[in-house]
């Protein structure tokens, strides 16, 4: 029996994230990688996090890091920083330009508007830098 994947949407029409519990911080970068691929990423995303966004250790400056190399820049299509190594670039009919999360399950990836949204996004649902927030 096939059942079918609902998404949900945001106002504009773009796929809303899933939300989940938050993720844990990890120190060895096989245990994201691995649970990354289990979920239906990427193979060539979680690639680029093993060799590029972190290659020596998981922490929150190396997904913000800037891209210093021409090649890679000219490779992911203007990428300046290393978390939009992580983001598939969608063109609407509209014109209007739609950024996906290539670590999330191809059925159920959000899209953003705006590249930078996709920030807490890969903090909190992918790498757990999420700030617990005290208020709520």
């Amino acid at each position: 029996m096939h059942r079918t994947v609902r998404v949900k949407r945001t106002k504009t029409g773009r796929p809303a994230p899933v939300r989940a519990p938050p993720q844990k911080a990890e120190v060895n970068l096989a245990i994201p990688c691995t649970r990354l691929l289990a979920e239906g990423a990427d193979v060539e995303a979680v690639e680029v996090i093993r060799k590029v966004v972190f290659p020596t250790s998981v922490s929150e400056e190396a997904l913000l890091a800037p891209i210093d190399s021409y090649k890679m820049w000219d490779k992911y299509g203007g990428a300046t920083a290393a978390w939009q190594l992580l983001l598939k670039v969608k063109t609407e009919v509209s014109g209007e330009k739609s950024y996906c999360c290539r670590l999330c399950p191809k059925p159920r990836r959000p899209a953003y508007k705006y590249s930078h949204d996709s920030i807490c996004h890969f903090k909190r649902d992918h790498f757990g830098f999420a700030v617990a927030c005290i208020y709520w």
